[in-house]
């Protein structure tokens, strides 16, 4: 999944565990499958909501910000 580390300034590949992930557009779709796919999606909320906040980013052309594990 591409993404960019702690700036669209320095292009990446997943998250950073210890900083801020910047998740284009475009990586949503892929992120989202990522999200949907995981053995626990039906038994977490939270990653249900992460779900829904991926879709909606989706819809509104705008990128998410992930701020380390």
């Amino acid at each position: 999944m591409r993404t960019y580390f702690h700036s669209y300034h320095r292009p990446d590949l997943g998250l950073d565990y210890y900083g801020i992930t910047l998740i284009p557009n475009e990586s949503l779709s892929m992120f989202y499958d990522i999200v949907t796919q995981s053995r626990v999606f039906h038994r977490s909320e939270e990653l249900s909501d992460l779900a829904s906040l991926i879709i909606q980013a989706e819809r509104e052309g705008k990128d998410l910000v992930h701020f380390g594990i």
